[in-house]
């Protein structure tokens, strides 16, 4: 190597490693965000985050290191389909600016997957960022919000999972669970399960590998985002936390890889740090299922004693309701391939549409059979990726978001959930770049 050459290099290096570090903080700092933005409400912080966010990924991807992937324009073209079809809706359906407007908000938070997914993908190609770094960048994302959720929680201040009068405003000891200052639970719900999901794997994954340091640095993540999810008290929040970490102590328990005397190691850290927490969080956790248990009861009398309808949170009804809607709808034709938009009654225009709240039927209901298709394709190789390899922590990450979605919804919808989804799909992509 040349002189020439090898100052070349490292002038190289430090811009290279600059533009890694600018990814994983950028994306890493969203809890913080979306923090703030419950706790300084109106003030927009979030979408301003987001907005410049995607500026500057339009920048990268078509000025920065002067080169322009095909996936970009694929991007671009898929963007283009969408908004052609809001416009569709628009023009052929509704005619006025309001459900316009209310569905670019929606869209636009859909579009974050595709967008950031280019933003990673470019960065894959061009070896500054790897499959292990975008793994990281999930679990600073998890450390994220345990502290954005614990924190308050300590110090007695955010804002009530349920409250009292549905304000959605009171703070958490005037009403039932804790979401501290995040504003939508159903998709804090969401992301909360998927990450326990990702540290506990992970935790189980390092056990078997004897990487005891790792082991411990990511089960106190695991205990911090559990505990976060726990404090939601959702009936899905509840009964998963509860499940899933009998399932964990079960099989690190059940492992063959891993010692006698580390098992007995395991149990007796877990008793130590639960008595040490119990003073600080059994009280709320107490009360919060009270607090569950007396909705579930009250709603269950509600409807009757349904159980369908008490176990699906009445997405049972509205699902019907929407496909009835559907099919007497004289557009039916025209929904069915380019969907009614997320937010007006197709047939009474003057009154929102009553979501399923099932991603996977409200994206067909709002975007129709073309938008499934266009999604599906821009994606179709990281699924492809993650269907063919070998399932790690990040596998069952996106598997039990992707349940979640069917039966719960926010995900897709939802600009946090749609974020951590660019990343997961990023990642399934760096991992088959770096297995060939």
């Amino acid at each position: 190597m040349s002189e020439r050459e090898h100052h070349s290099q490292m002038e190289t290096r430090p811009k290279e490693s600059l533009l890694t570090i600018i990814a994983i903080c950028s994306f890493g700092i969203m809890p913080i965000v979306d923090s703030f933005n419950g706790a300084f409400q109106q003030s927009h912080i979030a979408d301003i985050y987001r907005l410049f966010l995607t500026i500057y990924v339009f920048f990268f991807l078509f000025f920065g290191k002067k080169i322009i992937f095909e996936q970009s324009l694929q991007m671009l073209l898929v963007v283009f389909f969408f908004g052609t079809l809001i416009m569709l809706q628009y023009f052929f359906l509704y005619g006025y600016h309001v459900p316009l407007v209310k569905d670019l908000k929606s869209l636009m938070r859909i579009l974050l997957t595709i967008i950031f997914y280019a933003y990673f993908y470019k960065l894959i190609q061009l070896k500054l960022i790897t499959k292990e770094q975008l793994k990281d960048m999930l679990l600073l994302i998890a450390l994220g919000y345990s502290a954005c959720i614990i924190l308050p929680f300590l110090f007695g201040k955010g804002l009530a999972t349920y409250d009292i009068f549905g304000s959605g405003t009171l703070s958490a000891d005037q009403g039932v669970g804790f979401k501290a200052y995040f504003l939508e639970v159903n998709s804090l719900s969401a992301i909360l399960i998927g990450l326990v999901t990702l540290c506990g794997e992970e935790c189980l994954a390092s056990i078997k590998q004897n990487s005891y340091r790792y082991t411990i640095l990511v089960g106190i993540l695991f205990l911090g985002i559990w505990l976060s999810l726990l404090l939601t008290s959702t009936k899905t929040s509840l009964v998963y936390g509860i499940f899933y970490f009998i399932l964990f102590v079960g099989r690190m328990l059940l492992s063959k890889k891993l010692r006698m005397i580390f098992k007995l190691y395991g149990i007796f850290s877990i008793n130590l740090i639960f008595l040490l927490l119990k003073s600080l969080f059994l009280p709320k956790f107490v009360e919060s299922v009270n607090g569950v248990l007396a909705r579930g009861f009250y709603f269950f009398d509600l409807m009757d004693g349904n159980w369908i309808q008490f176990l699906t949170s009445n997405r049972s009804v509205w699902l019907v309701l929407n496909w009835q809607q559907l099919l007497s709808s004289k557009h039916f034709l025209f929904i069915h391939f380019f969907g009614a938009g997320y937010y007006i009654n197709v047939d009474f225009p003057l009154a929102r549409r009553i979501l399923a709240e099932m991603d996977l039927f409200d994206f067909y209901f709002s975007y129709g059979l073309v938008g499934y298709l266009l999604y599906i394709s821009y994606f179709k190789t990281s699924l492809i990726h993650f269907y063919k390899a070998e399932k790690d922590s990040v596998s069952w990450m996106f598997l039990t978001l992707f349940i979640y979605s069917i039966f719960a919804g926010h995900v897709f919808v939802n600009a946090m959930a749609a974020t951590l989804l660019a990343i997961i799909f990023a990642y399934f992509t760096a991992r088959q770049e770096s297995s060939e």
